[in-house]
């Protein structure tokens, strides 16, 4: 028992020692070319304050780690278990006992301490620093607050009323080119009312420079200001005019349940609901994608092969996760099986290699 615990912590040591030096790399290389690319767009927005720039890093490394996280889970987990298979350690395990399915379940406890952090770096820290970024309005997301004709506009129904808002200022509290369909009983639209802006103040939304046509009367009236009884917290309106991977897992699951709120069908939602959670679990997969491959190393060989192999397999999960998850964002196949398929089909097929290994 003592043995087994002293080797769980000497595979969690060496794991999570290599995965650690492999996303602080992979990360500030990443966010290094970010900077370079965005740099003068961040000190114009800034007035040439260079503090922005260490800002602006800040706010996109969560991002990036969430990006590079897996792949550096692949990476570690292959580095240590070719360390293994190189000094003979593999040999060792093996022969007291040791199968590939008890190294995975000895490297999982390590594993979830990646995995539990990765889930609250995507639900939290990431949709967090991507709406202090679009509220800056730098880099790539400079181009989402431009309010331009060509952006996407926001849709929301609110009892009979249907929303339709241009540009929603990050922020600040405030509407620009709203457009409130007020309809009937019958579901017929009895008011139209354009505003150039609406302002959320104490609880209250007031519009300005209105412009009000009653359908029934067939007359157009218009206004300096009209206060507007809607209920909708600004806080929605720019959840909803967020890209889905910009919300949390409990704002998800609003839009899901509530079918009255969304610009996108339920569907894209709930996939990204389950791709919430069954992404860190992708890193449970590299580490099961690694485990067989190390025991066809050899010791006396180079590691090179073992690590094009298990790269080659690491792209071919992502492109057939990018896949999936795209059907599944159309609706082509179900939300859960969009979001867990690959996970469920690449482990069966590392497990497939494993058994077989274990029989000979």
């Amino acid at each position: 028992m003592k043995m087994s615990f002293l080797l769980d912590r000497y595979l969690a040591r060496m794991f999570i020692g290599r995965f650690v030096m492999l996303l602080i790399g992979l990360s500030t290389l990443i966010v290094f070319l970010d900077l370079l690319a965005n740099a003068d767009e961040v000190l114009e927005a800034a007035a040439g304050d260079a503090a922005a720039l260490f800002r602006y890093t800040a706010l996109r490394l969560p991002t990036i780690m969430s990006e590079t996280v897996t792949f550096a889970v692949l990476l570690a987990a292959l580095m240590t278990l070719g360390a293994l298979s190189r000094h003979q350690e593999l040999v060792a395990l093996r022969s007291v006992g040791v199968s590939q399915f008890k190294l995975f379940a000895m490297l999982l406890p390590a594993s979830f301490i990646i995995v539990v952090p990765q889930f609250f770096l995507n639900d939290q820290l990431v949709p967090h620093t991507i709406y202090q970024l679009r509220a800056w309005g730098v880099g790539e997301y400079g181009e989402q607050t431009n309010g331009d004709d060509d952006s996407p506009v926001t849709w929301v129904r609110e009892g009979a009323d249907i929303i339709r808002v241009r540009y929603v200022q990050i922020g600040e509290q405030s509407l620009s080119g709203v457009t409130i369909f007020r309809r009937g009983s019958l579901g017929n639209v009895i008011d139209k009312i354009s505003a150039e802006r609406a302002v959320y103040v104490d609880g209250a939304w007031t519009l300005y420079e209105t412009k009000r046509f009653s359908v029934t009367e067939g007359t157009t009236t218009y206004n300096d200001s009209l206060y507007w009884d809607g209920q909708i917290h600004p806080s929605l309106f720019a959840s909803l005019s967020a890209h889905p991977r910009e919300l949390t897992w409990r704002e998800l699951k609003r839009f899901v349940d509530d079918q009255s709120l969304g610009n996108r069908p339920q569907y894209y939602y709930a996939t990204w609901l389950h791709k919430k959670v069954a992404g860190p679990f992708g890193s449970l997969v590299m580490l099961l994608i690694a485990v067989p491959l190390a025991q066809r190393f050899r010791p006396d060989g180079s590691s090179a092969p073992m690590f094009i192999v298990g790269v080659a397999i690491g792209f071919l999960y992502f492109v057939l996760d990018s896949w999936s998850f795209t059907t599944g964002e159309v609706g082509l196949i179900p939300p859960l099986v969009a979001a867990w398929t690959p996970n469920l089909i690449m482990s069966t097929i590392a497990g497939a290699i494993a058994f077989q290994f274990e029989r000979h």
